[in-house]
């Protein structure tokens, strides 16, 4: 069997650093910008490379780099450009054009099934922590927005990311398995680099095994319900409420105040959302002893049944809101086009990812254009009274499927969290600042402009 190709490539769920590195990860894993998708001299390598969890479990003596390295971290874990390049084992085999569009079809087959669940998961808990007196409500029901929800998936994100176990039963090719056996202990092995104390002779003789980035299923968890779970576009539309000082969302004394919201509401969901990723990789080192690991048969069945099962829950998504009315504003709209806004995200962001060098460009790209598009919908909402009659509602609950579903899966926080922790900090930060003043600036521009010119209120919840 021929080896399963990096259908990944500029996608950065899985090509980022591990939330929490040490020193052999350190050594095999690029940073972002170092990574070169789909070239075959140093190709990108997922953190699942390192084989089970006999590799943690030998280094308790060595603390994971702190997120703020001092000098002496940064010794013992060089960069990427100080290390040997990654050995040869990681190198993609060549494969058929036919295998290579079959993984691409289950990928997105796992996209479309796991958008819709992680699309519900986000809107339940938006409902679930939309109270009165909730955190960060400015006094009103209208609760916290998708903060939480960006917290929950990040933390999944990171558990997946560092998780060694889950998918460790994955099978692995023969030729892949005789040249990790060739190479075995001949780069991070050598017997006189451990007489030496070299910071890479932990890792004794385990070599990488599993490729998480080459198995549809583990893609469609991270990118496809992780993605989803999250939402940037949510994230920059409830800043913009905060700012707007709405007085159907939030009131505030002051004009100034609704300034500190809006900080308050931007520093806390970051905040929360790499604090989620971290907890997240320490709660699968924690785990790693009583997870359990899925059966390849497992998942090669699951592989045979996902277009099935993605084929009909989509078309069951779409019947039950021509059929039932009551949920079609809260749900099930967003049900309907949340796969689209999946799969835009993840072709965008393996074209664009690899273009600019310490900046994803993909995910940079479907957060603006997502958070902008959000933007209109909302607007829209208002500007043509679409609650007069039944009909009008109608057009009102599609525009809401759209903002929830489509704009919600095309922009992610998760994802865009991995990549602030995988990438070097002189490029995480402008990353970071440009994404958030640029979403912000396109919510402003469109939203805004017809905000404040019509003195309109919006509601946190939406127009219908």
């Amino acid at each position: 069997m021929a080896e399963s190709p990096n259908i990944r490539s500029g996608i950065d769920d899985t090509e980022a650093l591990p939330p929490i590195k040490n020193l052999v990860i350190e050594a095999q894993i690029p940073h972002l910008e170092d990574a070169t998708p789909g070239t075959q001299d140093m190709p990108a390598v997922s953190p699942a490379t390192v084989e089970g969890p006999e590799i943690a479990a030998g280094i308790h003596e060595i603390k994971a780099p702190p997120p703020v390295r001092d000098s002496l971290d940064e010794a013992r874990t060089p960069p990427l450009e100080d290390v040997p390049k990654i050995p040869q084992e990681h190198i993609v085999l060549a494969v058929s054009a036919q295998e290579k569009a079959l993984s691409l079809f289950k990928v997105n087959c796992w996209l479309v099934f796991f958008s819709i669940w992680g699309t519900l998961a986000r809107l339940g808990f938006i409902a679930f922590t939309s109270y009165t007196g909730a955190p960060l409500n400015g006094g009103s029901s209208a609760g916290s927005g998708v903060i939480w929800a960006n917290f929950v998936g990040c933390v999944i994100m990171g558990f997946l990311i560092e998780d060694l176990w889950l998918f460790s039963l994955a099978r692995v090719s023969k030729e892949r398995k005789q040249k990790q056996d060739s190479n075995r202990g001949t780069i991070i092995n050598d017997p006189e680099a451990n007489e030496a104390n070299s910071p890479l002779s932990i890792s004794s003789t385990k070599a990488p095994t599993v490729d998480k980035s080459t198995i549809p299923l583990y893609i469609g968890l991270t990118s496809g319900f992780c993605g989803s779970f999250t939402s940037f576009s949510s994230y920059m539309l409830q800043s913009f409420l905060y700012l707007s000082n709405s007085p159907l969302a939030y009131t505030h004394p002051e004009k100034g105040y609704s300034i500190l919201s809006f900080l308050a509401y931007i520093v806390l969901t970051l905040a929360l959302s790499v604090s989620g990723l971290q907890f997240g990789a320490h709660l699968a080192e924690f785990t790693q002893s009583y997870t359990l690991s899925i059966p390849s048969g497992a998942i090669r069945f699951f592989d045979k049944m996902v277009p099935l099962l993605a084929i009909g829950i989509w078309i069951g998504s779409i019947a039950v809101a021509v059929v039932i009315k009551q949920w079609r504003g809260k749900a099930l709209f967003a049900c309907v086009f949340s796969p689209l806004g999946a799969l835009a995200r993840f072709w965008v962001s393996k074209l664009l990812n690899p273009r600019i060098k310490g900046f994803p460009l993909g995910t940079f790209a479907v957060n603006i254009f997502g958070s902008a598009l959000l933007a209109g919908v909302v607007a829209g909402q208002y500007s043509h009274g679409w609650t007069g009659t039944a009909g009008r509602i109608v057009w009102c609950q599609l525009l809401s499927g759209v903002g929830n579903g489509f704009c919600g899966c095309l922009t992610t926080v998760s994802t865009w969290v991995v990549e602030l922790r995988g990438l070097r900090r002189y490029n995480a930060y402008p990353y970071a600042i440009a994404t958030i003043i640029t979403g912000m600036v396109m919510m402003i521009a469109i939203l805004g402009s017809y905000v404040w010119s019509h003195d309109e209120l919006i509601a946190a919840n939406g127009a219908c």
